[in-house]
């Protein structure tokens, strides 16, 4: 069956409007945050991999560090490909459409609304000032606006992360759901056993770019991990023989039976800085 993908900013109406069609049509909604959400799942597959302690889990997910943050952003994004491969859900991430661009049966939709009215909703939720609101807006969006830009290298806004955009509240969240529940049917019909694979070698590539990146012999900003054939292709820039052995190793273990190719370059260990 069809999965929806939504972005939007805060405060938009976009999670009233998941709620609305996880109820009406029966799929699972699953949000970034709150336990079951994204991130607490990617948090919970940070201990399966052991990439951080059980009395230490949320270490990644405050990624202190440039490694960390890629790792755990890796594994969020696995989760999302995992999400996605189970059919009849609803993923509300700021993200989730442009990691699923390229799967056939994925309607990706963004829900906008006028600053004045996500500062009322803010206001009315949580009892503040106007101005107070508009600058708490203000730094989120700049926030996750740079986040996304980080992990993507384009906008949040940028048309090629969604099929449909709806603005609130100049179209209904009635009027949206039920465009949206039309959509998803003609959706349902590209659903294909190779986009279900691609799903899973997304997942599987995540997971081995989360394994890898917490590793100090990898310079993180030279990751690159890439879907070739049935397998996944593993580049990247390391340090010493011993750091790019150890890579390998955990690579290959975390791919199992798919196919994966290591191309990664020794820089030796000396003492001057990394070539940039």
């Amino acid at each position: 069956m069809a999965v929806l993908s939504i972005s939007s900013k805060y405060k938009t109406g976009a999670t009233e409007i998941a709620l609305e069609l996880e109820k009406d049509l029966g799929y699972s909604f699953i949000r970034l945050g709150g336990r079951g959400g994204l991130l607490h799942k990617a948090n919970q597959l940070a201990k399966k991999m052991k990439l951080v302690s059980a009395e230490d889990g949320k270490a990644l997910m405050n990624h202190t560090g440039e490694n960390e943050f890629i790792s755990f952003m890796s594994l969020v994004q696995s989760v999302i490909y995992d999400q996605a491969a189970n059919d009849n859900v609803i993923i509300l991430s700021r993200g989730g459409n442009y990691l699923l661009k390229d799967i056939p049966h994925v309607l990706r939709i963004r829900v906008e609304a006028s600053v004045e009215y996500r500062i009322g909703q803010f206001m009315a939720k949580e009892e503040i000032s106007h101005e107070t609101a508009r600058l708490l807006m203000k730094q989120a969006d700049r926030e996750i606006d740079c986040t996304i830009y980080e992990l993507f290298g384009k906008g949040w806004s940028n048309p090629e992360a969604y099929d449909m955009e709806f603005h609130v509240p100049k179209q209904s969240h009635k009027t949206i759901t039920e465009m949206v529940k039309n959509f998803l049917l003609t959706k349902d019909a590209l659903k294909t056993p190779e986009a279900v694979e691609l799903l899973r070698l997304k997942s599987l590539a995540a997971k081995v770019k989360a394994k890898v990146a917490v590793n100090p012999a990898f310079y993180a900003t030279t990751l690159d991990l890439e879907i070739t054939g049935n397998g996944i292709l593993l580049r990247g820039l390391v340090r010493g023989n011993a750091g790019q052995q150890k890579i390998e190793k955990d690579a290959l273990k975390i791919a199992g039976a798919t196919p994966l190719i290591c191309e990664l370059s020794c820089y030796p260990l000396k003492k001057s800085a990394a070539p940039t």
